[in-house]
């Protein structure tokens, strides 16, 4: 019995089974020795009132695949059956070893109970709570996993379509590279918008570098927006694809059809209201990023009178002709600061710099999220020296802007660009460069300027400064006209040094 005993142990034996098997050896001994018979008869009452604790514990350890937790109490029992033995193989008349025996039998007794009732269960307690924190990283985990499939469901959908056509997801919205900062208040607004205001269509205006592209990225993979429209959201970038025929190529390749022969674009219109109607009474969200000043035609003709149809458009300008407007603001102080840290210091830490000197910096962004976010990134992990020169460069605004590799500068100065094709307003918004940047002036004040400038009267000047508002190169602010800091550096960086006909006004614009 003894010796089957040590080779159960030997081997790794289960716990219920050692335990077990230990119980029947102290059963087995109370029966043939006389000298320790009520000791170990008490020994036998303990045991058993423990043994379904212990099979507790090992089914517990079993399902949590945790062995080594309950090798204390192993390494007890083991302990007991070499006591047990040696009492088993005390002579009966060995009255000097009995007292030994006794109290030793009688200490493991309650060092059993002890660690069976008070350090298991403690034990079993901490187990618990690890499991519960790994149920909560598992439940993190699913919800990641589920948002992500949200956001892939209009893929997975038609996936034997798109095999067809070769085409996946053409007009699928693109990941967002970060989590938004400064964006939580204006996207809630934006979906309330969509989800419960009866308004078709909702113009998304600001100016270049702003985010309203991460906004409508936002947008397209928030999970109250994924719900109600699912696999019927698609994303086009207007600029990239200013003509009708390419939206409706880009739509139709999207579900993985053909486009139908036509014959005019009237058949395209056509073409397209039925691809939309025929999704409903499911919603339908079309985002068109990026509308192009002079392409309000198209979206006249995209905004078809179906239910549960939106569209969101993404654009420079204001589009005075649609009354829904959401005017994206510049980040606060608070919100730069943020998105400034999180691109020049990913990984925490501080900045080598004083908070004068990175205001510096921040002021110069103008707040935009493009200028900040670039500047951040073009930090990381350089020197002090180099964070020191970038404060100098930044007291000169357009100094950043002109430098190639930050690209920003391309892509503010398209919004100047964008006025070519009307260049008295163009000569207009160059003219603005006579006043301080950043600074209030009386709306007056330009109009005068304007009339006696380019022989033009009050009313056109007016026009010219409502045009420029519409396409947020300006700000107007009760009488009050505000020149877009960012917009101006981006002009002043493209700008040849030379005065023109009105030498004056240039040259402030210049210097």
């Amino acid at each position: 019995m003894a010796v089957s005993l040590i080779a159960s142990s030997a081997t790794g034996a289960g716990l219920e089974l050692l335990f077990g098997s230990f119980l029947d050896l102290v059963v087995d001994v109370t029966k043939k020795t006389i000298l320790f018979q009520p000791t170990l008869k008490r020994l036998e009452t303990t045991l058993k009132s423990l043994q379904p604790k212990i099979k507790q514990i090992d089914a517990f350890n079993l399902d949590m695949d945790r062995p080594k937790e309950i090798d204390g109490l192993k390494v007890l029992i083991i302990k007991g059956q070499k006591l047990v033995i040696k009492c088993s193989n005390t002579n009966q008349y060995n009255f000097v070893m009995k007292p030994i025996y006794t109290e030793k039998l009688l200490k493991l007794e309650e060092e059993l109970r002890r660690y069976i009732d008070i350090d298991m269960q403690v034990q079993q307690s901490v187990d618990q709570k690890e499991t519960l924190i790994e149920v909560k990283q598992i439940g993190l985990e699913v919800r990641h996993i589920s948002k992500q499939f949200k956001q892939l469901r209009s893929i997975g959908s038609t996936s034997a379509s798109f095999s067809r056509s070769g085409f996946i997801g053409v007009c699928s919205p693109p990941g967002l590279k970060g989590e938004p900062v400064g964006l939580e208040a204006p996207l809630n607004d934006l979906k309330r918008k969509l989800l419960e205001d009866e308004v078709p269509l909702i113009v998304l205006s600001a100016p270049g570098g702003c985010g309203k592209t991460t906004m409508a990225l936002a947008i397209c993979q928030d999970e109250d927006i994924l719900d109600k429209f699912q696999e019927n959201i698609f994303f086009i970038n207007f600029s990239k694809s200013a003509s009708l025929l390419v939206i409706v190529e880009s739509l139709f390749q999207h579900k993985g059809q053909k486009v139908p022969k036509y014959r005019n674009e009237n058949d395209l219109v056509v073409l397209l209201e039925n691809f939309f109607r025929n999704m409903t009474p499911e919603p339908v969200l079309l985002v068109l990023d990026d509308l192009l000043s002079g392409s309000e035609y198209i979206l006249d003709k995209l905004n078809f009178q179906i239910e549960n149809y939106r569209i969101l458009v993404t654009s420079r300008s204001e589009l005075s002709s649609f009354d829904s407007t959401y005017k994206l603001q510049t980040l606060n102080e608070t919100d730069a600061l943020t998105l400034f840290r999180q691109s020049a210091l990913p990984q925490g830490g501080n900045f080598c710099l004083s908070d004068e000197d990175v205001n510096k910096i921040l002021n110069s962004c103008g707040g935009f999220p493009l200028a900040i976010s670039v500047i951040g990134k073009s930090l990381y992990r350089k020197s002090a020296a180099e964070w020191r020169k970038r404060v100098k460069e930044c007291s000169k605004a357009s100094a950043i802007m002109s430098k190639s590799e930050f690209g920003i500068l391309e892509c503010l100065q398209s919004s100047v660009d964008a006025l070519d094709e009307k260049v008295e307003v163009k000569e207009c918004f160059i003219d603005l460069g006579s006043f301080p940047e950043d600074q209030r002036t009386s709306a007056t004040t330009p109009i005068d300027m304007w009339v006696e400038l380019h022989k033009i009267d009050e009313d056109d000047a007016m026009t010219n400064l409502h045009e420029l508002y519409d396409r947020n190169l300006v700000d107007l602010v009760v009488m009050r006209l505000k020149i877009t800091n960012c917009h101006k550096a981006a002009f002043n960086a493209r700008r040849p040094r030379k005065v023109g006909e009105h030498g004056g006004a240039k040259t402030q614009l210049l210097h």
